[in-house]
């Protein structure tokens, strides 16, 4: 029974020693993501675009300054425009789900580390309307984007660029908490 117990704890220090080195340099990143962007109102017109989201970003540092990653995001866009008294109203809301390779280029390799980073991926999005249309598309696209990390925690302004006429194209600002990776 001692036997079988050594073997046991040499198996379980062996398997926590490698993992500790394969996944040295990779983080995970999750947050929920604000949007608040693209409001106007003119008189009695009103138009303006907001929603929520979240996401989950895994990535692997390659060095102190470049990393790669692959990021997944829900976000739900809603819409309105209204113009006279209610007379010419619209208001539609999207469901846009993103899965993107992503790299960043961090400018510092100190706690506050500002970067640069760009995504590519696919893009899905169903949209409902108040007067009754419905679509759905999927296409390809691209998400440049600009944010620091300070310690742990990250913040991030996103654009989100499908390359589909049809879609939604907006920006976000993420907060997020990094885990993994060191400090």
């Amino acid at each position: 029974m001692k036997k079988l117990l050594l073997i046991i704890c040499l198996i379980a220090t062996f398997a926590i020693s490698a993992n500790a080195q394969i996944n040295e340099g990779f983080k995970v990143d999750w947050g929920i993501i604000g949007i608040g962007f693209g409001g106007k109102s003119n008189g009695g017109d009103i138009s303006g675009r907001g929603g929520i989201g979240i996401f989950l970003e895994p990535r692997y540092g390659l060095n102190e300054k470049f990393t790669l990653g692959f990021r997944g995001g829900a976000d739900i866009l809603g819409s309105g425009d209204k113009s006279g008294m209610f007379t010419n109203a619209n208001f539609s809301l999207s469901s846009i789900s993103s899965y993107l390779a992503t790299a960043e280029y961090h400018f510092s390799t100190n706690k506050f580390r500002p970067f640069f980073g760009l995504g590519m991926g696919l893009y899905s999005t169903d949209v409902a309307s108040i007067n009754g249309g419905e679509s759905s598309s999927s296409a390809f696209g691209t998400m440049p984007r600009l944010g620091f990390n300070l310690g742990h925690f990250r913040m991030i302004y996103h654009y989100n660029l499908p390359f589909d006429d049809g879609m939604p194209k907006y920006s976000m600002l993420s907060i997020g908490v990094e885990f993994g990776g060191g400090s």
